[in-house]
């Protein structure tokens, strides 16, 4: 037998989707065990018009989350097998009678069961694992994303139990935690499905949508799992991540950072490099933001309607120039420039092939004369002109400069 598992709560607009999903199913040898956690709406009333012998209803005193609950029903379970179905979730027709066909020829004792979800958010759908998964795979995506949702999931009850329920204290991310929980520190083999065995319509007062609970949640796997097996650039990048957010609770995500880099100097000297690099970032928007404003400044005051019209003009010796950094600025500068009378005989840049009509070299390209390559890019622009200079003999101006008015003959 099958012991199905729903937590629920103010869940009465919907509830009985997921029921009639399980009513609806092909295999028959089951049991329903509706756990309420204290709603204040109907819920109570709907559930009533469903209760049978397979239909059991237990209401808590009070709200104590979906995990206990969880933890709740498997006591209260009969079956073999446990299986949970979120109320605002539903199932296909086949979902129980595909994975106890499964069960029933599993050889292993230490084994899980899960599928495929289709999860519908608004307008935008995906199926989640994209594909079936070895156990090795699912390990290593586990780390960076949970694949596994808690509605495909079927396994003994008895092993259930030795693993230790649903992390009752976890206020979000539950799912993932469990399943993080039963490969590696319990070690057991996920058995994945290619078919979609759960459709899940994210609502709008989904624990989903709760930010700050991701936040919390997150930073409590970290610690736990993903400390233990990621490599040390990648936790650091990924806490930062969740710190840089805005949300509320941002200093659970400093207090992990601290926790961790404190116990191991290696994850301290990378948090240094990150916290460095980003401060450099932060540094390139702030001066790209100050460029493009002096930029718009001088367009405004200049009779010609651009700043660029005192070097490029009819009385000018620039006849000629290549850009180098066809990105952003490069873009722009183009634009600006394109209807003066100077020449623009090519770009050069390190990714981009083709730009507009230009023709465009890379930077190991040998270069024609022209009057002035003008360098448009701030990162490490003063270097590209050092190594420019190096194999070119023409003159090498930087837009900055330029826009500035520090470009010196």
């Amino acid at each position: 037998m099958i012991s199905i598992i729903m937590p629920t709560y103010n869940r009465a607009y919907i509830i009985e989707r997921a029921i009639k999903s399980v009513l609806d199913q092909t295999y028959n040898n089951w049991e329903l065990i509706i756990v309420d956690d204290a709603s204040e709406d109907n819920t109570t009333q709907i559930i009533q018009k469903y209760l049978c012998s397979q239909i059991r209803y237990h209401l808590n005193v009070e709200n104590i989350g979906a995990n206990e609950s969880r933890n709740i029903g498997a006591k209260i379970a009969k079956g073999d097998f446990l299986t949970f179905l979120d109320s605002d979730n539903y199932w296909p027709q086949n979902r129980l009678e595909l994975q106890i066909k499964k069960m029933k020829v599993c050889t292993l004792d230490k084994a899980f069961l899960y599928g495929k979800t289709k999860i519908i958010d608004r307008n935008v759908i995906k199926i989640v694992p994209e594909e079936k998964l070895t156990t090795n795979e699912l390990r290593k995506t586990e780390l960076y994303t949970n694949v596994i949702d808690t509605n495909t999931i079927m396994i003994q009850r008895d092993l259930f139990w030795k693993i230790g329920g649903f992390e009752k204290n976890l206020p979000r991310l539950q799912d993932w935690e469990f399943v993080l929980r039963m490969l590696f520190d319990f070690q057991l083999e996920g058995i994945g499905s290619e078919e979609c065995l759960s459709f899940n319509e994210i609502q709008d007062n989904s624990i989903g949508r709760n930010h700050s609970a991701l936040i919390e949640a997150a930073c409590f796997l970290y610690k736990k799992y993903m400390y233990r097996y990621l490599d040390s650039q990648t936790v650091i990048q990924q806490l930062l991540g969740f710190l840089y957010e805005k949300c509320e609770r941002e200093e659970v995500a400093e207090n992990t950072i601290v926790e961790i880099c404190t116990k191991n100097l290696e994850y301290f000297f990378v948090l240094l490099r990150c916290l460095k690099k980003e401060r450099y970032q932060y540094k390139i928007s702030y001066d790209m933001e100050n460029l493009l404003y002096e930029w718009h400044i001088k367009n405004l005051n200049s009779q010609e309607g651009t700043l660029f019209s005192k070097y490029f003009n009819e009385r000018s010796e620039i006849k000629t120039i290549a850009i180098y950094g066809l990105g952003k600025l490069g873009t722009l500068f183009y634009n600006e420039i394109k209807e003066l009378p100077v020449k623009i005989k090519y770009g050069i840049d390190v990714k981009k092939q083709e730009f507009e009509t230009l023709l465009v070299k890379h930077p190991e390209d040998s270069f024609e004369n022209v009057d002035w390559i003008v360098v448009t890019v701030m990162k490490d622009a003063t270097k590209i002109k050092e190594n420019l200079g190096k194999k070119y003999d023409g003159k090498i101006v930087i837009l900055e400069e330029l826009i500035y008015d520090s470009y010196i003959e």
